[in-house]
């Protein structure tokens, strides 16, 4: 019985740590949510689906705030954007060149291509309605997201197997810290 309300608590817990930080990414944080995902995929595919649930819920209003305060603001916006670290100028030009030639599919490649979405947000209003840049940002967001919670439940089960739960969140933080540390590298040149 124990074992299970902590259970409850923890998808609890992931589903509101993943809205907090879909919401933060979408507007002034420089981590994205799938590093909540995966790390909650290491433990059970549920708990990642709930951090996945959680974050695309956050993203989706975090998007929606970034997207009204543009439209009403947009110097603003776009200054909290340009503040956040490791998003240069470039990526900017890149996303209203996605937008431009894909409409709303600009949010889903770019989700695969390195641009923020926070990006995006602040641009749409010039581009889309609210409704479109929010039903844009679902397949958006919930392609990169479950893709990550499988990738890393599908390889946390099977260095599970050949590892000591130890080292695989070891791996799991060593891949976090290349990943980023490429990206930085990246966007610093």
């Amino acid at each position: 019985m124990d074992a299970n309300i902590a259970d409850r608590w923890l998808v609890l817990l992931a589903a509101f740590a993943g809205l907090a930080w879909g919401l933060a990414e979408a507007s002034f944080f420089f981590v994205v949510p799938d590093v909540l995902i995966s790390a909650c995929a290491l433990r059970s595919g549920r708990l990642a689906l709930f951090a996945v649930a959680g974050s695309l819920t956050g993203a989706c209003i975090g998007g929606a705030a970034m997207y009204l305060w543009s439209q009403h603001e947009p110097a603003a916006a776009r200054a909290l954007v340009d503040a956040v670290p490791f998003v240069p100028q470039r990526l900017f030009a890149f996303a209203a060149e996605l937008s431009a030639a894909h409409g709303g599919l600009g949010i889903l490649i770019g989700s695969f291509s390195g641009v923020p979405y926070k990006i995006f947000a602040v641009q749409a209003p010039e581009i889309m309605s609210l409704a479109t840049f929010v039903a844009w940002t679902l397949p958006g967001r919930i392609v990169r997201f479950t893709l990550s919670a499988t990738v890393a439940w599908s390889m946390a089960r099977w260095l599970r197997t050949r590892w000591r739960p130890r080292w695989v969140r070891l791996g799991w933080a060593a891949a976090w810290i290349g990943i980023y540390a490429g990206y930085w590298i990246e966007m610093s040149r």
